[in-house]
């Protein structure tokens, strides 16, 4: 009788090992999609910044380069606005899938 137990605990344990899987492959997934999203983000800095260029203070600054770093900011707060949105838009997806509601 008790090769029972003995095949409960081995299907439990492969159970286990099956969800633990899972859930590491669900992780690395995510992860590895964070990381191409931020290399794309590291690759636009490297683009737009020149290296080199001396930062002036923006009393210094003429007016020209003042335009320049407010359409950069005014770019980046967009992006940002973007990103957070996505994010709540994946989670709001994701509360959908389970059942609930958001």
């Amino acid at each position: 009788m008790t090769w029972w137990l003995w095949l409960v605990l081995v299907v439990a344990a492969l159970a286990t090992f099956a969800l633990i899987a899972v859930h590491l492959w669900r992780r690395a997934r995510r992860f590895f999609a964070a990381a191409g999203e931020a290399g794309e983000l590291m690759s636009d800095l490297v683009d737009h910044d020149a290296p080199g260029t001396p930062l002036a203070p923006p009393v210094l600054a003429d007016p020209a380069q003042l335009l320049v770093a407010w359409e950069k900011r005014e770019a980046n707060l967009l992006a940002r606005q973007q990103r957070r949105w996505r994010r709540a838009e994946t989670a709001r997806e994701r509360w959908h899938r389970v059942g609930l509601r958001g």
